[in-house]
């Protein structure tokens, strides 16, 4: 069956910001004695959610006292590094044809993220991307709720929304939050394999984000 609305996730999705995002949250952690290959398949597992959340379960697991204060000056000194090296975020290949294409087919397109809002917006704008609605985690955590959000923004009954839609992302998280609201799910492999995708509970796997037309 055809599909006619597109759920996206961003970084790692639309925009190559993961291995940057990952050299950052390591940089953060830097003198805290962590194993790095270990810091890496966390963050990588834990994309998705909002940086507050993976510095506050990452200290958790490793059984290290922290306070939100602890937490809020990791969060800073992460962007801090982001924004001395903001030059390195690239749109992937064929994106900006597919979603510019799928706009003009006025087809609703939905961007939820683990990121702040005004970044996303900042990068939409850059490359003249459109979309329907795009919510970041700055109030409202990426989730089932924003997907909820998403339905009621086309007058549309939850499931009805969910299914005509695809989720489209590169992280397990978002894969779980598919499967939970019923959405086909869609991994594309950027950042964890594959394998994790499927196991996380991907309905489909695509290569490269041209196959996204395939769906529609």
């Amino acid at each position: 069956m055809k599909k006619r609305i597109l759920v996206t996730d961003v970084d790692g999705t639309l925009f190559d910001s993961m291995s940057l995002y990952l050299e950052a949250f390591k940089y953060t952690l830097r003198h805290m004695g962590f194993n790095m290959e270990y810091v890496k398949r966390f963050y990588y597992g834990s994309a998705g959610t909002t940086l507050i959340n993976q510095y506050s379960i990452l200290l958790k697991e490793c059984d290290m006292q922290y306070s939100d204060i602890m937490v809020r000056c990791l969060v800073n000194d992460f962007y801090e590094f982001l924004s001395e090296h903001k030059s390195e975020v690239n749109i992937f290949f064929g994106v900006q044809e597919i979603i510019m294409t799928l706009g003009e087919q006025n087809l609703p397109i939905f961007v939820t993220s683990g990121a702040t809002t005004a970044k996303i917006e900042k990068w939409f704008k850059k490359y003249g991307l459109p979309y329907t609605m795009l919510l970041g985690s700055d109030d409202i955590v990426k989730s089932k709720v924003h997907i909820k959000m998403f339905a009621d923004c086309l007058e549309m009954p939850f499931d009805d929304f969910c299914q005509q839609a695809i989720f489209v992302g590169d992280g397990p998280n978002d894969m779980r939050i598919a499967k939970e609201c019923g959405i086909l799910a869609v991994g594309i492999p950027n950042t964890v394999s594959a394998d994790d995708l499927l196991i996380a509970g991907a309905n489909k796997i695509i290569q490269n984000f041209n196959e996204v037309q395939n769906f529609f």
